[in-house]
């Protein structure tokens, strides 16, 4: 992230070393991810073992956004994703949680995932989400599908099927 940073020359105008510590100590803190005294370590914090992967995949575009946005929408996103790892998923797909219209996103990008599901099983939407956790990417991707035209998973670029299709082949 430095090498990005003084490669464009931010280092010198507004990014400062402080400025960088100061917004990785705050996005840390609203994820829970910062430094403890606890004897526990990473096993008493579950973010912590993926921040780094975080800020690798969010880079300087996650660390210029507001944390109090982050913050509920990060809870938003919890609740719309039940009984999955959503911070394993955000690792994935970081732009989640500063992307305003996220929320509706995923849950659009989910309704499609349920809708064009070719398993019977007594619960799509559990499944569903499992395939979201597993691959966080189809949070982005699906939306672009949510037309009416795509009825099936067949209906899909064949990337996308082979994600939705590959533990049963």
């Amino acid at each position: 992230l430095i090498g990005e940073m003084e490669a464009n020359g931010l280092m010198e105008d507004e990014y400062s070393p402080d400025w960088l510590e100061d917004r990785i100590n705050a996005l840390a803190h609203l994820l829970g991810a910062a430094e403890t005294d606890s004897p526990n370590g990473a096993a008493g914090n579950p973010f912590k073992p993926y921040f780094s992967l975080l800020l690798y995949n969010g880079g300087l575009a996650l660390l210029k956004q507001d944390v109090a946005p982050m913050a509920r929408r990060l809870e938003e996103l919890s609740t719309a994703l039940p009984g999955i790892d959503v911070l394993h998923v955000l690792c994935h797909v970081p732009r989640l949680l500063y992307t305003p219209d996220a929320v509706s996103s995923v849950q659009a990008a989910a309704d499609k995932l349920v809708a064009i599901y070719p398993y019977r099983v007594a619960d799509k939407r559990e499944e569903v989400l499992k395939l979201v956790e597993e691959y966080p990417e189809l949070l982005l991707r699906i939306p672009l599908y949510c037309q009416d035209r795509i009825q099936t998973v067949e209906d899909l670029p064949v990337d996308l099927q082979n994600r939705i299709l590959k533990n049963y082949c």
